[in-house]
């Protein structure tokens, strides 16, 4: 697998809106509102317990709502242009948990919005490590994250990792950047726009 043209790419927080559509269920369906939105782990955002926080996130993955999650504002042009422009396709790597049929919406939801881009979609159980699928593919791919646990992870064995910031993973993104003695961090964005740019930078010097 070419690495120039094949990126690791995490689901949620990058290619799709899964906290807004959580955000919205916790409301609807839990009455639960957002307490600290610079929190990255479900429990400190909502002040519930561990173990509802985690109940609460099998429960949502586990809906059909994950067939019809939103993308990012401006993913699909922009993976649309990346693959049409310059033949890049994307490796999928996503923590959802849940049975097969969460793993059938996921795939629905991911093939409806981007189409051919997506090359390939890895389903894991949550909180399961995503080393061992990152370090299948040779080093140098460039690998795409906002957890930023993952996305140290994949510079450590040797890919070329962006993280993909939000009010709940900044501080601990900007802090991973300045950390990393690896070589791989190619650096914190914000938007699809800035993630263009800096993804074609990373393969224009690779």
């Amino acid at each position: 697998m070419n690495k120039h043209n094949t990126i690791l790419i995490d689901c949620d927080g990058v290619l799709m809106n899964w906290n807004q559509s959580f955000e919205e269920w916790m409301i609807t369906q839990k009455g639960h509102i957002i307490a600290d939105n610079t929190q990255y782990p479900i429990h400190h955002r909502y002040d519930i317990s561990p173990r509802e926080a985690m109940d609460c996130v099998a429960h949502f993955n586990d809906t059909q709502w994950i067939k019809y999650l939103d993308p990012l504002p401006r993913a699909v042009p922009i993976i649309k242009s990346l693959y049409h422009d310059h033949g890049i396709r994307f490796v999928v790597i996503s923590s959802l948990g849940g049975d097969h049929y969460s793993a059938d919406h996921r795939r629905h939801n991911l093939y409806e919005h981007f189409g051919p881009a997506i090359k390939d979609i890895h389903c894991l159980p949550t909180n399961v490590s995503k080393m061992g699928v990152l370090k299948s593919f040779a080093p140098g791919h460039i690998w795409i994250e906002d957890h930023v646990n993952n996305a140290v992870i994949g510079a450590g064995v040797g890919h070329k990792t962006i993280i993909h910031t939000h009010p709940y993973n900044l501080h601990e993104a900007i802090v991973a950047f300045k950390d990393d003695t690896t070589d791989n961090m190619m650096g914190c964005v914000s938007n699809w726009r800035d993630m263009e740019d800096k993804i074609l930078d990373t393969l224009g010097a690779m």
